[in-house]
């Protein structure tokens, strides 16, 4: 769990949504709050987008995770998937989100011998709001 109070950071600013010790390996598959509770996530409310990227020790700059965003559905207590996107070791990955909630990163798959990986996020673009007053 992030040290962090689980906001995602503005732009520019990555915060460590997931610290994995050992070797990295991939997520279950079931998609429910007991495998994947909320708390784990971090809120995105306000982004339509936000950038990825992660880094570890060892490996090679071809290692590549394939991460599957979850955004959580609070009414209905289910976790919505959005596309998977292949992320290289220290590449940056824009991710549009578009529906501002809970988010998890569940690494769909790994070709990485790194250890110790730390898969970071920052915000990306954000909702726009008009103040009429």
């Amino acid at each position: 769990m992030p040290t962090f109070d689980n906001r995602i950071a503005k732009a520019g600013n990555f915060i460590t949504h997931r610290s994995l010790t050992g070797a990295a390996a991939n997520d279950p598959t079931t998609y429910d709050d007991a495998t994947f509770p909320p708390t784990q996530g971090f809120r995105a409310w306000g982004a339509l987008s936000m950038f990825v990227t992660w880094n570890g020790t060892g490996g090679t700059n071809a290692d590549t995770l394939d991460i599957e965003p979850l955004i959580h559905n609070d009414i209905n207590s289910e976790w919505l998937r959005l596309a998977v996107v292949q992320i290289k070791k220290q590449g940056l990955v824009e991710v549009r989100i578009g529906s501002p909630g809970t988010v998890f990163l569940r690494i769909n798959a790994n070709s990485t011998t790194a250890t110790n990986l730390q898969i970071r996020v920052c915000m990306g673009e954000t909702e726009h709001v008009l103040n009429a007053g």
